[in-house]
């Protein structure tokens, strides 16, 4: 640009609006300078006559805007594929990195709750991946039988459950979980008794090797504030990373943020390591359950009570996506956006602002709602062959 002659104030708008630091913007300066000013001291004004100067500031201006138009269409393409591509070795999925799962669960609100259980119990025996235990975030004791049921029915044996023992909060509102209790647990009042969440997660973490153990939230994050605060050190040295069902991307309202905004926003400035998010809109239209009967099954049951009717009980599958995503990570099916900082308000209204020293992450679906819905139905489907063929 200064080659061409244009203005020194246009050069420097230009070059201050590239971020350009002072020697570079000098060495710049000078270059384009310089060979004006020889010209000029040798030939003096006669170099007008020898070079056409309004064809070439023409030219060079044409230049100019052809140049920024490319940039702006490179700048957009590389901002849509990174998009899809950024962050795969943020997070590892569990299937290549064997790491011990926590489940936290509001089980009984939805259904979807007890898919996201059963394909998760059908993902650790596939990968002979440790299950530390399942925590319930609700004060809804039926919950914690429904947990066990499940797991009994998948052959896990004596699950290690804990549940929130704080003030209430989701005390009932499922419309299966005692129904479920009564039908499939022995000794209910056994069934629903579960250790304090806060109490399992120190001691589970103490135990734990450091950055060996991989969080799935599919309720609120009421249990892993609790834990975050009780000893943050402990949390970030264990934990190296959360999987979690919750908020909306962009920005939105979400059932788990605004149930619990405060503890949200606790973890999200505490958290120090990798967290992933599979927003509303990943699971909504991805639609999964049953089109049979099945008898004798708590999570058909779950889904039965909850979805009523007639057949198919078929609900959209927020909790899913998340296990799915914590086990297998991008794959066919999705990819991990660009890293944002994420905040919350206390409406559970969540913003999110790229930033590319975050470690927060969201899930990008690559894969039709229809060809992810078959896959995890078969996931189901095979779970509960697999159990009929034992």
């Amino acid at each position: 640009m200064r080659i061409l002659g244009l203005p020194i104030d246009f050069c420097s708008l230009f070059l201050g609006a590239m971020r350009a630091r002072y020697l570079p913007y000098l060495g710049m300066s000078v270059a384009g300078i310089l060979p004006r000013v020889i010209l000029f001291t040798i030939l003096g004004d006669r170099v007008y006559n020898l070079i056409p100067m309004k064809y070439v500031v023409a030219v060079g201006a044409a230049a100019v805007v052809v140049a920024l138009i490319v940039w702006i269409v490179r700048y957009l393409l590389k901002s849509i594929k990174s998009e899809e591509d950024y962050g795969k070795p943020e997070y590892t999925p569990l299937c290549e990195e064997k790491r011990a799962v926590i489940l936290d669960t509001d089980i009984g609100p939805d259904c979807d709750d007890a898919g996201a259980l059963a394909i998760l119990l059908g993902y650790i025996k596939k990968y002979d991946i440790e299950l530390l235990g399942i925590c319930n975030c609700t004060s809804n004791i039926y919950g914690n039988a429904t947990i066990k049921a499940i797991c009994e029915y998948y052959g896990l044996d004596e699950p290690a459950v804990a549940c929130y023992k704080g003030e209430p909060i989701l005390p009932d509102n499922s419309k299966y979980s005692k129904k479920i209790t009564k039908k499939y647990c022995k000794y209910e009042s056994s069934a629903c008794a579960a250790r304090d969440a806060k109490e399992f997660y120190a001691e589970a973490l103490s135990k734990a090797a450091d950055n060996s153990v991989t969080i799935i939230t599919i309720g609120t994050f009421t249990n892993i504030s609790e834990a975050i605060c009780a000893d943050s050190n402990l949390f970030n040295k264990k934990v190296n990373s959360i999987v979690s069902m919750a908020g909306e991307f962009p920005h939105g309202k979400e059932f788990n943020i605004k149930t619990d905004p405060i503890s949200a926003a606790n973890v999200l400035q505490k958290f120090r390591n990798v967290m992933v998010f599979s927003g509303h809109e990943v699971g909504k239209k991805i639609l999964t359950g049953f089109e049979m009967e099945c008898e004798d099954s708590p999570v058909y049951d779950c889904y039965k009570l909850h979805c009523e009717g007639d057949l198919p009980y078929l609900n959209p599958s927020y909790d899913l996506t998340a296990v799915q995503y914590a086990f297998e990570g991008n794959g066919e099916f999705y990819a991990l956006s660009k890293p944002f900082d994420v905040t919350v308000d206390m409406n559970g209204e969540m913003s999110t602002k790229k930033n590319k020293y975050s470690h927060i992450h969201f899930i990008l679906k690559k894969a039709e709602d229809e060809d992810i819905a078959a896959y995890l139905n078969g996931m189901l489907r095979k779970s509960r062959e697999t159990e009929a063929a034992v």
